[in-house]
Order: structure tokens, then sequence, then C-alpha cells
């Protein structure tokens, strides 16, 4: 699975993230290997997440280490795969 993250301001929004798309054109034969990556039935390429540059992150392990108006960066990197995943 291939994600590509990126950093914005994100004007309201901490993160983004969601499935790719894609374009093909070509013979039936082509446009079937692309949409299932060359496997039996549906296959996931990837996707993109993104996350508000404005915002004032804690990447530690410890719960306890947050500070008050830190959000929780794992927290939110997890829940914006699962976008991606759909």
């Amino acid at each position: 699975l291939l994600v590509f993250a990126g950093a914005l301001p994100l004007n309201g929004a901490t993160g983004l993230g969601g499935p790719g798309g894609y374009t093909v054109s070509g013979t039936r034969a082509w446009q079937q290997t692309v949409t299932t990556r060359g496997l039996p039935g549906f296959s996931t390429w990837g996707g993109s997440v993104s996350f508000d540059t404005n915002q004032n992150y804690y990447f530690g392990a410890d719960p306890n280490g947050m500070q008050p108006g830190q959000l929780d960066f794992y927290s939110l990197a997890s829940h914006e795969l699962v976008h991606v995943l759909g």
C-alpha cells in the first residue's frame, strides 16, 4: 500500500486522508491490469494523507507528556490512514 503524506495549511481541518484515484486508457485487458494492479480481484494501490502545519502536534509515545493545546499526532495519523483504506 503506497501512501503519500504531506503537510500544508488546511484552514480548519487538522488532517485529511483518502484513497487515491487514477485514469487509464488502452485495451480492456490493460485497463483490468491497472485496476487490479495485476492481482486477481480488487487491489487498493494507496492514497494520501495531509496534516495541518498550523497545529501544535504531540509526537511522543506517553500520553502523559501531552501539553494543553497539543493534538496527538499518532491518533490523527491513524484516523487519516483509515480513510485511505476506505
